[in-house]
């Protein structure tokens, strides 16, 4: 999904520019739906004649629509992929391709790239976030003359939301009836966590010494402890499509009144914005709120590496390690010990790189010349 909302805003550019573009996913898949959010209408499989996303069916396709580029983002789920697909054909086949990676490459590089190196270091030009995203692609094996520094078309977006962030925040508060003075504890889910089982099989080399569904439950704990303090509200965000359920439940149980949003409220900046801390793992969201000026804190207990984020590295977002540094963190701030304004303000700054929807058309256009 990350993927297609940075394409999008380069998408209409080139649109403005003349170009022809269609875009493509599976029915009712995150991607999909973006697309169609921003007024595209994305074709599928079945459009083409296809029932089922193999490798023949999406010969079929682009055989069919003979585009002249293929744009992908980067494929995390193992097995096939529309954008390993598309990839695949569109290098046999002498296709142009170009690849957006939507924010600092550390989880593709940690946990995917071994996997689809041989496929991805085809792509003509890769378009990443900064020089930092450049320098670990390169480390990681991609030719440097083929990473492309343009920044991400969705910073642009997030730099004009920066200015209106008040506004924001007053119009999710109120939609959803949380009073301007209560504090805002937000949790952002990456894994589609369920009661009982776990994320990551343990012995799984992406395993990376937690539970998510854990973390989360002792979120919901520590805001408990936190509401005795003062005002608290929680919200548990998921990603769009995901089973928002087991989430109730925890939410249910361990701190009711929790606001679980899901698919029925799509704009996660909003909910950034209207936030006072954004809690997470490893979801974007949280290098997100680092921009948009709310406290970020990635809480990964009994962290099993080196921490491979970025943000986190760099000091642009809280990060913490020990099982309880969530709990305390969020009743310090509750308590008035924790100042969020001076906590922020000593956190790394990182400066969005400025007009990156059009460098990003720059740079397909280049691919076509």
């Amino acid at each position: 999904m990350g993927s297609a909302q940075a394409m999008v805003p380069a998408l209409q550019e080139l649109i403005r520019r003349g170009y022809e573009v269609v875009t493509f996913g599976v029915v009712d898949t995150p991607g999909y739906k973006v697309f169609s959010g921003a007024g595209f209408n994305p074709k599928s499989p079945n459009n083409y004649g296809q029932t089922t996303l193999t490798q023949s069916s999406m010969f079929t396709c682009l055989t069919i629509e003979n585009p002249d580029l293929v744009l992908v983002g980067i494929a995390t789920p193992d097995g096939n992929s529309s954008e390993k697909l598309a990839l695949g054909v569109a290098t046999a086949t002498g296709i142009n391709t170009a690849c957006i990676i939507e924010a600092w490459p550390h989880l593709y590089l940690e946990n995917y790239a071994k996997r689809d190196f041989e496929l991805y270091k085809m792509v003509d030009k890769f378009m990443v976030f900064d020089e930092i995203s450049k320098a670990r692609m390169i480390e990681a094996g991609f030719l440097a003359d083929r990473v492309v520094v343009t920044g991400v078309p969705t910073n642009d977006q997030l730099t004009v939301l920066r200015g209106k962030k008040k506004e924001a925040r007053r119009e999710f508060r109120e939609k959803f009836k949380i009073p301007e003075a209560a504090l805002l504890f937000t949790y952002a889910v990456t894994m589609n966590v369920k009661p009982g089982e776990v994320d990551i099989p343990h012995d799984d080399p992406r395993y990376m010494g937690f539970e998510e569904s854990d973390v989360v439950q002792e979120f919901l704990r520590s805001v408990c402890e936190a509401n005795a303090a003062r005002d608290v509200r929680a919200i548990i965000r998921i990603k769009p499509g995901r089973d928002p359920e087991p989430f109730i439940e925890f939410a249910r149980e361990l701190f009711p009144g929790t606001l679980v949003v899901g698919s029925e409220h799509r704009d996660g900046n909003q909910i950034i914005c209207a936030s006072d801390v954004m809690v997470g793992t490893t979801t974007i969201m949280l290098q997100t709120a680092a921009f948009l000026g709310v406290f970020p804190v990635s809480y990964m207990p009994s962290l099993n590496r080196p921490d491979p984020q970025i943000a986190n590295t760099l000091g642009v977002v809280r990060a913490l390690y020990e099982e309880g540094d969530l709990r305390n963190l969020l009743l310090d701030v509750a308590t008035g010990v924790v100042n969020l304004e001076l906590a922020m303000s000593r956190l790394a700054q990182v400066n969005l790189p400025t007009n990156a929807t059009t460098k990003v058309a720059d740079c397909i256009v280049s691919l076509l010349a």
